[in-house]
């Protein structure tokens, strides 16, 4: 599933989307603004906005990742608009039937 949104990034939410019925593990990711080092450059957020089908984009990144990896499922989520420092601007969860162990090596192919 993937979602765009001009809101704050609800996790518990993503958590209750993500498909975890026979899920052994599962995975959240949160990418968010940082703040710049370059006193020249300061940062106080970004605006992101739709250049091109982003919707599209995030299907194909899911599709490479069921692909690539044992999953139950897979949530990527896009937030649009002013986003402030320490906010985040994507999540990407997966649920997978397992975890990974010393014996069982990584579900990435």
């Amino acid at each position: 599933m993937v979602k765009t949104t001009h809101e704050a990034i609800d996790t518990r939410q993503a958590y209750d989307l993500i498909g975890k019925k026979n899920a052994g593990s599962v995975v959240l990711h949160y990418a968010v603004v940082k703040q710049s080092h370059d006193p020249a450059r300061p940062t106080t957020g970004i605006d992101y906005r739709e250049n091109g089908d982003v919707k599209a984009e995030l299907t194909a990144i899911s599709e490479e990742l069921r692909q690539r990896c044992t999953l139950e499922d897979v949530l990527l989520i896009r937030r649009l608009g002013h986003v402030g420092i320490g906010e985040i601007i994507s999540l990407v969860a997966a649920s997978s039937p397992t975890a990974r162990t010393p014996s069982r090596p990584a579900v990435m192919a």
